[in-house]
Formats: structure tokens, sequence, C-alpha cells
């Protein structure tokens, strides 16, 4: 099975290339950073993001009704999160969420749950892998691995884009400081922190054309 990986920190673009890509190669997207939310819905239900603690979080973990989280992606390439049996995708892009999903990525027993559900589904698909250590740590064998980044205030941009549809309003200068707040907690967590891979494409997405950017990665997938 052929395995792509596409890492990088906030706001790069991950996500809409590493979907595009998927479908230009027919290959299976797998979206890590939604396994993660889903996660962080399913803590919220019963908790807030303060009370995380190793302990509370490894109980929880032995405690909770896991099984009913399913991850698929439909024909058209989107990708969906349900719970048991309810598609709970849109409510997982909430900017509470957002917060819950980056501190629950600390804990190990999450971690560990989260990359064995990944390593099943990639066991017998083509895939395109995307997150912020999917070639670092989770499939660190993959056949290529990208490390997509851009320009901070190229970030910030689409950062404020994605917020203001879902009615958060933030200055350019708010957009930069929570995505450096977001970039040192992802870089420097003790656990699978966010690095380039040594054997990794460094790629800069500052453009707006996606598909430009999709077929340079196709080309050094064929060489």
């Amino acid at each position: 099975m052929q395995i792509i990986t596409i890492d990088g920190p906030v706001a790069s673009g991950k996500s809409t290339i590493a979907r595009a890509l998927a479908h230009s190669l027919g290959f299976y997207y797998l979206y890590s950073g939604l396994w993660y939310r889903a996660l962080a819905y399913v803590w919220l239900r019963e908790h807030t993001v303060a009370q995380m603690n190793d302990a509370d979080v490894m109980h929880w973990m032995a405690q909770a009704t896991l099984q009913g989280v399913a991850y698929s992606v439909d024909a058209d390439g989107a990708d969906h999160m349900r719970l048991d049996g309810v598609d709970i995708t849109s409510e997982l892009h909430t900017a509470t969420v957002d917060e819950a999903a980056s501190r629950l990525s600390t804990f190990m027993p999450v971690r560990a749950w989260i990359n064995n559900k990944m390593h099943q589904l990639a066991h017998e698909r083509n895939i395109v892998a995307d997150g912020r250590d999917m070639g670092s740590d989770v499939f660190p064998h993959a056949s290529l691995k990208i490390f997509l980044t851009a320009d901070m205030s190229v970030r910030a941009e689409r950062w404020r884009g994605k917020q203001r549809k879902q009615g958060n309003i933030y200055t350019l200068e708010q957009a930069c400081e929570r995505i450096k707040e977001r970039d040192d907690r992802d870089a420097g967590r003790a656990l699978a922190p966010l690095r380039i891979p040594a054997d990794a494409h460094v790629i800069y997405n500052n453009g707006n054309d996606p598909h430009a950017v999709v077929q340079e990665l196709r080309k050094l997938f064929t060489l």
C-alpha cells in the first residue's frame, strides 16, 4: 500500500491540498484532525478543557464508549465523523472543540487510540494522510512525505477566513497571535511535536492555486 503524508502547521492549507491530491490519485483521504476533534467533542459533553489532566484523561479513555466514533470519506472526497451513527462533522469546528482537540492530543492514551484507528484504515488502502505528525510519527515509512507551510500573513488570512464563516471576527494581528500560540504549543509539546520529517519535501503554499500545488506533489510522487 502507498502512503503519502502531508504535515504542517495550522492554516497552511494541508486539508485542501491533501483532499485534492487524494482525489487526483484515487487515494483514500485520511484527516487526523477530525479524529482529535471527535474525541474532544465526546470529552466536552461531560468535561471542560480545564479539567484535562493525565489521571482524568486516562480514566475517561478507559470508561468512555468510543467504539461509536467512526470516520468515513464519501464519493466526493468529503470526510465525515459519526458518533453512534449520527453525523457530528458540522459540530467539530467550533473554537471550543478546536482548543480541546489541541490539548487532548498531548495525552498518550488518546494518541495511541487514534493512531491505532488510522493504522487500521491505512492497512488495505492507498492513502493521503493529513496532520501535524503523520510523516514524523504516525506513518514514518510513508512513500512520500510533504511538509506544507506558508508565510504567517498568508496563514493568518486563511485562518481569519475560516473563522469568519463560523461567525468569529478577528483582526489580522489577533489571528497572527492565535496562530503563533498554536505553533508554539504544537512544536513545544513533549509528545509527537510538530516538526519537519528528515526525509520530507518542504513546500510553500503561499498562492491561491491549489491545483498547481497538487500537480507539484504528483510530480514528486512519480519520481
